[in-house]
C-alpha cells in the first residue's frame, strides 16, 4: 500500500522506463501490471518495449503468457513458436506453448511439446495436469452411451419451427 510518501513499484518502474525508453526495464513493468490483473496494459508495455528490443526472448514469453491470459491462444501460439524456434530449450515458452496448443485444439502438437518440456523439466508438478488435459482432448466422444443419440440419427434431426416445443419421448404411454 502506498501512502503517497513512497511511490509504488509500478510508478517507480514506469518512471525508470520513461527516463530511458531503450532500457529493458519494460519487462519488469509489464510483469507488475500482469500480476495486478492489468493484462492489457502489460501487453501494451511489452509491445512498446519489443519495438526497441525485438529479439528479447523473456519479453516475448511474457507477451505469449499475456495472450493466453486474455484468451487469445492463436496470438500466444505465434509468439511462443517464435521463441522456441530461437531457443528450443526455453522452458517457460515450451510449457505455455503446450497450453496454447491445447486451447487451439491441437493435441498432436501439444503432446510433442509436452514430451519435450517433460524432458527439460520433469519435476514440474503441472506436467500431470497438462497430461490429463491432453488425454481428455484425445478421447473420442462416447457414442452409444445412455442418453446419447447415434450420429446418423442426430444428423437427421431438425430444429422445430418457431413457437413449437420439442417434447422428449419417455417411451411410456
Amino acid at each position: 500500500m502506498s501512502n503517497g510518501a513512497f511511490p509504488d513499484r509500478v510508478t517507480l518502474l514506469r518512471n525508470r522506463w520513461e527516463a530511458d525508453p531503450s532500457s529493458r526495464i519494460f519487462l519488469q513493468l509489464a510483469e507488475e501490471y500482469r500480476h495486478q490483473g492489468r493484462v492489457k496494459e502489460a501487453l501494451d508495455v511489452l509491445d512498446r518495449g519489443l519495438k526497441e528490443h525485438p529479439g528479447y526472448l523473456s519479453a516475448l514469453v511474457a507477451k505469449g503468457r499475456c495472450h493466453l491470459e486474455l484468451a487469445e491462444p492463436e496470438l500466444a501460439k505465434a509468439v511462443l513458436e517464435r521463441v522456441v524456434k530461437q531457443d528450443a530449450t526455453q522452458m517457460v515458452a515450451n510449457k505455455l506453448l503446450v497450453r496454447a496448443y491445447l486451447e487451439t485444439g491441437e493435441p498432436e502438437r501439444a503432446r510433442e511439446r509436452l514430451d519435450l518440456y517433460s524432458l527439460l523439466n520433469d519435476s514440474d508438478p503441472e506436467i500431470e495436469e497438462l497430461r490429463r488435459r491432453l488425454r481428455a482432448m484425445e478421447q473420442p466422444p462416447q457414442v452409444g452411451t445412455p442418453g446419447s443419440t447415434p450420429p446418423s440419427e442426430s444428423a437427421r434431426q431438425e430444429a422445430p419451427p418457431p413457437g413449437r416445443e420439442v417434447v422428449a419421448s419417455t417411451g411410456g404411454p
